[in-house]
């Protein structure tokens, strides 16, 4: 009786914390809180948890049962469960619990309907004191941050530098320092060998909040000049305005 009521209960808790997107959302895509994701794992809920960050990421840091697919991986069928009925959790490292990536919008035309993002992503899942799993870390490194308003005059000075643009290539396409060269992040550990080596490297993101870990993959594959744009391309651009 006392488990009967415990099961109902978890049930009872599941449907109110597993809240939808709100006015406008796609049907079937769902909020889930880290605490009912807990839920689901301590007592056997059947889903599919999907780390969408880039390879690197995920396997730096990342829930535990995570499999890895980032949110431009172009094949994910033989990733996911035969059963479009089947729960399937997705996050990336953001905290804006409405943050989409192209993988929700394929996961809805496969015919999945039950799709949940959780809402904070890992940081609020780290927040919230629920373990996390480092399959393959890597150990950050020591690189040198280059101010925005000093970018022009470091290009200058070396001339023969590679600018690395890291972003998704549909960000890269609107908008990128002039000659820049563009491998996403989710690319980079298979194409980092398309990088000359012995030339100085700029690594660039959106926000500031991801060349580091690019940046320290690097060095760890030998390249050695390297500096990374404080606040990537959003104070490179708040940079040119002010001029």
């Amino acid at each position: 009786m006392i488990q009967k009521k415990r099961i109902n209960f978890f049930i009872i808790f599941s449907l109110l914390c597993a809240l939808p997107l709100g006015k406008g959302a796609e049907a079937g895509v769902n909020i889930i809180t880290p605490k009912t994701l807990n839920w689901w794992m301590q007592y056997g809920e059947t889903f599919v948890l999907i780390n969408v960050n880039s390879y690197l990421e995920c396997m730096d840091t990342r829930i535990p049962r995570s499999i890895c697919l980032p949110c431009d991986e172009p094949n994910i069928k033989n990733h996911l469960p035969e059963k479009k009925n089947t729960k399937v959790v997705i996050y990336d490292g953001a905290i804006n619990v409405k943050t989409k990536c192209p993988l929700t919008e394929k996961l809805l035309e496969l015919g999945y309907n039950q799709i949940y993002i959780l809402q904070g992503g890992l940081p609020a899942w780290k927040w919230a004191g629920y373990e996390t799993e480092s399959v393959e870390r890597i150990p950050r490194a020591f690189v040198p941050s280059l101010p925005a308003t000093e970018c022009e005059e470091w290009l200058k000075a070396n001339k023969n530098a590679i600018i690395l643009d890291i972003r998704p290539t549909s960000s890269f396409e609107v908008k990128h320092i002039e000659k820049a060269v563009n491998i996403p992040l989710s690319l980079l550990h298979k194409r980092y060998q398309d990088i000359p080596l012995g030339r100085p490297l700029l690594v660039v993101d959106e926000d500031g909040t991801k060349s580091l870990l690019a940046a320290s993959y690097l060095v760890r594959k030998g390249f050695r000049e390297i500096s990374r744009l404080n606040g990537g391309m959003l104070a490179w651009e708040r940079s040119k305005k002010r001029k």
